[in-house]
């Protein structure tokens, strides 16, 4: 993709992307596709990893390993805060390594399903739990069951 330096056009995605200007990383985190591992990696090598922020912050995870999204723990460079130049500069030149990652999509339905639905995290909309009601054998949740109603949802 090449982009101008004076009217870039990015698309939406970007918007979320992540960048490490030190060791010239630009990274676009894909929710459940090891965003949080990468995270932690990117920011410790470019140094901006705050240990004591990650101790402090006050956010709804699940566990501590996800204060990780915090902007205050990774310190790393939000692309949409950089100028326009600096960021056709990292779209274009070979200075910068790119990255991204993905993941087979039915693995990737059943993590966001067992994170978000099964183990109720943070921050999911309730409608959620009402389209998707754990399906109850024995006074029991039924895995498959469950995740076949959210798969139809």
């Amino acid at each position: 993709m090449t982009i101008s330096p004076q009217q870039p056009n990015l698309p939406e995605l970007l918007g979320y992307a992540l960048v490490a200007p030190r060791i010239r990383v630009f990274y676009v985190p894909t929710t459940k596709v090891a965003c949080s591992t990468l995270k932690l990696l990117i920011s410790q090598i470019e140094g901006t990893y705050s240990e004591e922020a990650k101790r402090i912050v006050i956010t709804p995870n699940i566990s501590q390993e996800q204060t990780i999204h915090n902007y205050l723990v990774h310190g790393l460079t939000r692309f949409f805060d950089l100028k326009p130049k600096q960021q056709w500069e990292i779209l274009n030149s070979d200075q910068w390594l790119r990255v991204g990652t993905l993941r087979d999509p039915l693995s990737r339905a059943y993590s966001s399903w067992e994170n978000r639905v099964l183990l109720r995290a943070p921050g999911t909309p309730k409608e959620i739990f009402a389209r998707c009601p754990d399906v109850l054998v024995d006074g029991r949740v039924d895995v498959p069951g469950s995740f076949k109603n959210f798969a139809r949802e």
